[in-house]
């Protein structure tokens, strides 16, 4: 019998940038994925979901959720498969006591590439609803819309804006967002923030978490001996992250958060916050070289304008 040899034609590699492939992506399922560059090692990379996972076991309590990897490093993390709640993701970990509960979903409503970055766009609110033990006092979420701008060159950074607020108009209605990275990073606490240093290098990621209506207070978790149980295991939190909560009591915060990675403090802009209306959030970055960033958030998008002085 004679013997044949039969295979597929040799397979070689093609560098995105040599296919001029985007940097950003959205998926039907309510994710999105965005680069800074294609070819820069240091580059910037985005992620964002509010959606459903049909698969049960990846469909995580992580609707509105971002994630930040920059200059080498893991700053905002997704931790994994086995954390799923709400508190273990860079999300509104709870509103009024509630947390997000498993087969909740979200709604990826916009993602566009728009000057110098992209808009991303998604609402959560049904993510919170349902009744729970022991918060019959709370009040249903009306909303929960968080609006994304990630911002390239030459300094990629990370922004959004929360807009949340219960049905019942509680005027002290407690928020707290959670933010998540690897738990081999160290975290230093700092004015309307922290930092946090990776573990690789020692590049650095200043995050400011601020609302034009409240005091926010921000402290590291103390994760020592905190466990969670899943298919019958039993995990410790600090193996997957360390995590950082943002605490603020109002009718509806504005939470505002700007993550901006760096490897010198001569990098790091000055921030300004400032409320135009109740329906506008703007947030002015002056950088040393003379460059104004001014992120200007609304009910619906989000915009940059950037200005050399």
């Amino acid at each position: 019998v004679e013997k044949r040899e039969e295979s597929d034609e040799a397979v070689e590699p093609v560098a995105p940038a040599d296919k001029t492939l985007a940097l950003g992506h959205r998926f039907e399922s309510g994710r999105v994925f965005l680069r800074s560059s294609w070819t820069d090692p240091d580059a910037a990379h985005v992620s964002f979901t509010s959606g459903y996972d049909f698969h049960r076991g990846h469909n995580h309590q992580d609707e509105n959720a971002v994630t930040l990897y920059a200059l080498g490093e893991g700053f905002l993390i997704d931790p994994g498969y086995q954390p799923a709640g709400s508190r273990s993701h860079n999300t509104l970990r709870s509103i009024d006591g509630a947390i997000q509960v498993p087969n909740s979903s979200g709604r990826l409503l916009a993602y566009r590439e728009i000057e110098h970055g992209a808009f991303i766009r998604g609402q959560a609110p049904e993510a919170y609803q349902w009744p729970k033990e022991g918060l019959v006092e709370s009040g249903l979420v009306g909303h929960f819309d968080r609006k994304v701008l990630f911002v390239r060159g030459p300094q990629p950074y990370l922004a959004w804006h929360d807009d949340a607020q219960v049905e019942n108009d509680n005027p002290q209605t407690e928020f707290v967002a959670q933010f998540v990275t690897y738990p081999k990073n160290r975290v230093e606490m700092a004015e309307n923030g922290f930092t946090l240093i990776g573990q690789r290098a020692g590049a650095r990621c200043r995050v400011w978490v601020m609302s034009p209506v409240a005091n926010v207070a921000v402290v590291e978790e103390d994760l020592d001996g905190k466990k969670f149980s899943t298919r019958g295991r039993t995990y410790a939190y600090s193996t997957f992250y360390r995590g950082i909560t943002a605490t603020v009591r109002a009718l509806n915060p504005r939470l505002f958060t700007l993550a901006f990675p760096y490897r010198d403090e001569a990098e790091l802009p000055r921030v300004k916050l400032i409320a135009k209306a109740e329906s506008q959030l703007v947030c002015e970055l002056a950088f040393r070289d003379g460059r104004v960033d001014r992120l200007i958030f609304d009910d619906t998008t989000a915009q940059i304008i950037r200005t050399d002085e």
